[in-house]
């Protein structure tokens, strides 16, 4: 019997809508018939579309629905936020290099004599100088690809049809070379076209023009970038479904100190984060090619390590694949066939981390380059051989999409292709300079196609303190059993490089495999490699670093039992893993299905697709069960009996009798003394009605602030909550809408003297609540005319970096007016926009930046900065290339609350030389609210309480008021932050302060004729 664990494939319905991303739900229903005919429920499209309006640059690559499956459990919110860490990170850190490069004159951008480039990206806090280069230094038939394109003896003919790749690399691809037409999407703007970027995209899809030349998946299209800023770059196209990417760059040996060799630092960090957040994307780096590098060239690297400890960067990072370079391999016989080239990096990690992790073909690898549409040439290189395993994973995506309508997340990508690797180096096993061996694209192919027959591939998840165990036949003595594991761990801890090799894991979850012997007691341990001696054969023993583990019994013979376990308690309480066993003996038949564990409403019916495939000389009737379902469901098949192989539906009513949760069950197949067991997971949803909610301090007469937070009080029912904000008491037009997981959303900046209405209602995974309705009108501003400065046109000259001002000085408003709203003019003529960084600062010394290095190498800027206005969006076509009312970088709304008098100082950075310009225009709008002095106060006597408050606070009359009043909240330099309106028909009132932070405020009481104050702590 075998049986299959069941994975976590699920697309959950409404999952993404926790994102918290502004929808306008009206513009989403443009698209719903599109939508709809591909199956999709209301609460789907919301997903959908927002998705889709994220990016649709791919050409030919993985349908809408495929990306919106792969993305479906992805938090994308979580995504954004760390794609612009990132990317700020970047140009902080760019910044700081450029400044020091002019300072001690050294180069930013090197030429290399093989075509590629090397650029100066980061300066660490002891001056060591951060260079990311190129790694220059028969591929498919080395590693079997051609075995599985057209004509090839797998029969698959597989091509990378619809399938997307990535490449991020040191220059423009040539996208009209003709091998590579029409397939090829440059996203970014880099400095000019590379013959390296050229060639390692060939050797991913060249079509095959010139057949020596054809590439691993030579229909498939290709993404590209240059390597600056890529980690946020990578970070936006995983969030966008991509699955698979190349990256033939690395730090430059020769500028760092040998403590970053072998190190994990925070970009290798920023990698594992990255996939860890986006289980399905694989990046795949180069090794490098700093061994036995001459003294004229800046060697020998870490000497004292014998040609070990070469790796650094992101190249090591766990959740990666990293390629050594091997010679071209013509007829594999043994390990002795695969002979290391003399450049290609060795491990280990600091921590004994096994890399690299696979080899490939690198040397004299013959593809395309940028000299013309039909140039070519040999490189030779750890570059070379990335591409290779890159475009080969395209093509096991394809292959794995054909045959069970879904991709392979990147743990099981990284352990199909580990488990298959070819033999190489001197001793079995793994070793630190070939990695686990040579890759077997058509060995990896042939497991896929033989899933649930001869070999077994499940994504699991294994949940802190569990312990999961399933039984397998061996096949006979002569076959090896082999299990591995691999799973995607959360980024671990950064190393401290002021001392070497600090051999402290960077492992978090500690996942462990082991197999049982049939006697119930010998236990047979997955690979392992020690650091300290990088030369010596690896053992098996137990592993505590590595986030994959291979296990390989020998002369195997019986049932075997397959355990996974896990040390210590794990991060967030569970681990994703996916399995991959070989050598077991085969079924007449395999059950399937595509989604295992599946969500359904109380009130619906759930249904299960399954698929029974057979054996060609299987003939027998299969019948279908179901184990594990409380009594109280029906459960029926349609049909029941198959005949060798088909396909079946079960059904399963009467949800509504069982209490919500998950209810685990096996459906087997069975045919006379064989069985086929798979598990699933039926998790069943409240589908009653969701209660009202309650507004906190609902008071239609309440002056906002321009950008307030709307509250409600939660409810437990409620996985989501829907906010809608309109001008109109029929949202019939809708200002701003979006979907929160949060009791409370911040709105837009919106118009001042101005009534809106608002509404919120709950929403659970089967049911969608009633609006609850409030209103409120947004203070009166008063607005200074807009005034311009009278020092431009201010030159920026093309000489070096230069960095320019313009003032404007505001004078004569009282100090009793705070600034509320402002808006900037800005003209500017430029080129190469991407040079600089534009920044406003106030007269109370405040600074946040308008633009930072926009639009890559496009010119001239025309805008007005508003935080009502559109994102950035670069006119690619005529100068200038930023227009209209835009975003600013950063919110304008950080000036509110400070005093308008002063110099308002617009600041241009030009970082580079070369491109100069002018500041043409300069102006400002700035809008306040008029507030008193907090010291003229009069006589109402009033008492407040609770006091100090955490949020709720009742204001009681002592007297009877004959006037309606105005109860203003006012901070420490005297504005007022909060305006609520009191009827005198009656002696208290209440409102809520809970979103304001803690520490002292006066609460200041205005009628007609009198006025006082109190003080108002809240905590």
């Amino acid at each position: 019997m075998k049986h299959i664990g069941a994975g976590n494939d699920e697309i959950h319905i409404f999952t993404v809508l926790k994102n918290k991303y502004i929808l306008n739900i009206a513009n989403l229903l443009r698209f719903s018939s599109d939508l709809l005919t591909i199956g999709m429920t209301y609460k789907q499209l919301l997903i959908g579309v927002f998705i889709f309006t994220l990016s649709y640059h791919f050409i030919n690559a993985q349908t809408f629905q495929e990306r919106l499956e792969i993305t479906s459990n992805y938090d994308l919110r979580v995504l954004n936020e760390i794609a612009g860490e990132y990317s700020k990170q970047y140009k902080k850190d760019k910044r700081e290099a450029i400044a020091y490069a002019l300072e001690h004159d050294i180069e930013l951008i090197k030429t290399l004599d093989n075509g590629g480039v090397s650029i100066l990206e980061k300066v660490l806090e002891d001056g060591t100088l951060i260079y990311i280069q190129t790694y220059n230094a028969g591929s498919a038939q080395t590693i079997n690809t051609n075995l599985v394109h057209p004509n090839g003896s797998s029969g698959l003919a597989l091509d990378g049809q619809d399938i997307n790749l990535g490449i991020w690399d040191g220059g423009i691809v040539r996208s009209t070379h003709q091998e590579l037409v029409d397939r090829v999407t440059q996203l970014d703007n880099p400095n000019g076209l590379s013959s390296h970027a050229t060639h390692v995209a060939g050797t991913m899809i060249a079509s095959g023009v010139n057949p020596n030349a054809k590439g691993m998946a030579f229909a498939a299209d290709l993404s590209a970038y240059d390597f600056g800023n890529d980690t946020a770059e990578m970070t936006s196209e995983a969030s966008n479904g991509m699955l698979v990417s190349n990256h033939s760059y690395g730090i430059n040996p020769a500028a760092i100190p040998d403590a970053l060799f072998g190190a994990y630092l925070s970009v290798s960090a920023n990698v594992d984060q990255l996939v860890y957040n986006a289980p399905y994307y694989l990046p795949v780096f180069a090794a490098g090619n700093s061994r036995n590098v001459l003294p004229s060239q800046g060697g020998p690297f870490n000497d004292s390590k014998n040609g070990f400890d070469l790796i650094s960067g992101k190249n090591l990072a766990k959740n990666i694949l990293c390629v050594a370079n091997v010679l071209e391999v013509n007829n594999y016989q043994d390990a002795s066939s695969v002979v290391m080239s003399n450049s290609s990096s060795w491990g280990p990690t600091d921590d004994g981390r096994i890399k690299p992790d696979i080899s490939a073909k690198g040397t004299n690898t013959f593809s395309s380059i940028a000299n013309s549409d039909t140039g070519y040439a040999n490189f030779s290189g750890t570059s070379m051989a990335a591409p290779s395993v890159s475009g080969s994973i395209g093509l096991l995506h394809q292959h794995h999409n054909n045959m069970y309508n879904g991709f392979l997340n990147a743990a099981s990508m990284r352990a199909l292709v580990i488990h298959t690797a070819r033999e190489a180096g001197d001793n079995s096993g793994p070793d630190y300079k070939f990695g686990w061996g040579l890759m077997d694209t058509a060995a990896a192919a042939d497991l896929l196609t033989n899933k649930n027959f001869t070999s077994i591939i499940e994504e699991n998840t294994l949940n802190n303190g569990a312990t999961y165990s399933f039984t397998v036949d061996a096949v006979d003595p002569n076959t090896p059993l082999v299990a591995t594991i691999a799973w995607s761990d959360p980024a671990g801890p950064i190393q401290d490089t002021s001392s070497a090799d600090d051999s402290t894991p960077r492992l978090v979850n500690d996942l462990d495999i082991r197999v049982i012997a049939p006697d119930g007691f010998t236990e047979f341990k997955p690979w392992k490699l020690t650091a300290l001696l990088p030369n010596s054969p690896a053992t098996k023993s137990d592993n505590s670093v590595d986030n994959v583990e291979k296990v390989e019994v020998d002369n195997a013979s019986g049932q075997y039992t397959i355990q996974i376990t896990h040390k210590g308690t794990l991060q967030n309480l569970a681990q994703d893993y996916s399995i991959v066993i070989s050598g077991i003996a085969e079924s007449n038949f395999a059950l399937q299905t595509d989604i295992p564990n599946r969500s359904f409403c109380a009130d619906e019916i759930a249904t299960f697709d399954l698929e029974i495939n057979s054996i060609d000389s299987f003939n027998g009737n299969i019948n279908l069960s179901a184990s594990g379902l409380p009594a109280n469901l029906s459960e029926a098949f349609s049909p029941s009996n198959i005949n060798s192989q088909g396909t079946s539906t079960l059904n399963i009513d009467n949800l509504s009798t069982v209490s919500p949760g998950d209810y685990p069950f096996t459906v087997t197949a069975t045919s006379g003394s064989e069985s086929f067991s798979f598990d699933f997971n039926l998790n069943i949803k409240p589908a009653s009605a969701l209660p009202q909610l309650s507004i906190n301090n609902p008071n239609s007469t309440q002056l906002s602030s321009l950008s307030p937070v709307l509250n409600w009080d939660g409810i437990p029912e409620a996985s989501d909550y829907e906010v809608e904000l309109s001008t109109s008491s029929n949202f019939d037009s809708l200002f701003f809408s979006q979907i929160t997981e949060d009791t409370q959303v911040i709105t837009p900046e919106l118009e001042s003297d101005q009534q809106y209405y608002w509404r919120v209602r709950p929403i659970s995974n089967c049911v969608m609540g009633s609006f609850t309705v409030d209103s409120f009108t947004t203070k009166p501003l008063e607005c200074l005319p807009i005034t311009f400065s009278n020092d431009t046109p201010v030159n920026i000259v093309s000489s070096g970096p230069n960095l320019v001002q313009s003032v404007i000085n505001i004078s004569g408003v009282s100090q009793t007016n705070f600034i509320e709203d402002i808006n900037v003019n800005f003209e500017l003529t430029h080129t190469w926009l991407a040079d600089l960084e534009v920044t406003l600062t106030s007269p109370a010394g405040t600074t946040i930046t308008l633009l930072d290095q926009p639009c890559d190498n496009l010119d001239d800027v025309d805008v007005t900065f508003d935080d009502k206005g559109l994102a950035q969006s670069c006119n690619g076509f005529n100068p200038p290339a930023l227009l209209g009312l835009i975003k600013p970088d950063e919110k304008l709304s950080t000036f509110v609350g400070e005093n308008l008098n002063g110099d308002w100082i617009l600041t241009v950075n030009d970082m580079f030389p070369g491109d100069g310009g002018s500041i043409d225009s300069f102006g400002i709008e700035l809008c306040y609210e008029e507030t008193l002095s907090v010291s003229d106060m009069a006589s109402i006597e009033f008492s407040i309480y609770p006091n100090p408050s955490s949020g709720r606070v009742v204001v009681n009359f002592n007297q009877n008021i004959s006037d309606d009043v105005k109860i203003d909240i006012i901070d420490l330099n005297g504005r007022a932050l909060r305006s609520f309106a009191h009827e005198n028909s009656s002696n208290n009132f209440s409102f809520n302060l809970s979103d304001l932070s803690s520490g002292i405020y006066f609460v200041r009481i205005k009628s007609q004729n009198q006025s006082a104050v109190k003080k108002l702590i809240l905590k």
